[in-house]
């Protein structure tokens, strides 16, 4: 019996042309994330650059940290190093469904952060 994870293409007379497995979630958002560790980096610091000068407009001096790592196990920990109060971070909007199958960063980071976490959508 074939897998209900596989599917083929056959040909009129039976024999496969191609065999291609499925993808779940996960891998496919680590493919996109793991492009290029260096193409990943540039995106994380500009959005930090971008995130600092929005706060400047706004009168507000911040510092900026690109940490590596599970997100969950590094923001927590810093913010324990650092000695923050607080924790703010968003919330991509993926559905519960998608949520209950990859998890969810903030979620997490509620769940593990021994300082108060707010979630922002």
């Amino acid at each position: 019996m074939r897998s209900k994870s596989a599917r083929d293409d056959r040909t009129r007379d039976g024999d496969t042309r191609a065999e291609s497995a499925s993808v779940s979630l996960w891998d496919a958002d680590q493919r996109l994330t793991l492009e290029s560790i260096d193409d990943v980096e540039r995106r994380g610091l500009d959005l930090l650059e971008d995130t600092a000068d929005v706060a400047a407009e706004h009168g507000r001096d911040v510092e900026t940290e690109l940490l590596y790592g599970d997100p969950v196990t590094e923001i927590a920990d810093y913010a324990d190093e650092k000695g923050f109060d607080a924790i703010f971070v968003s919330h991509r909007g993926r559905s519960e469904r998608i949520d209950a199958m990859i998890g969810s960063v903030a979620k997490s980071l509620v769940e593990r952060a021994t300082v108060p976490v707010t979630v922002v959508r």
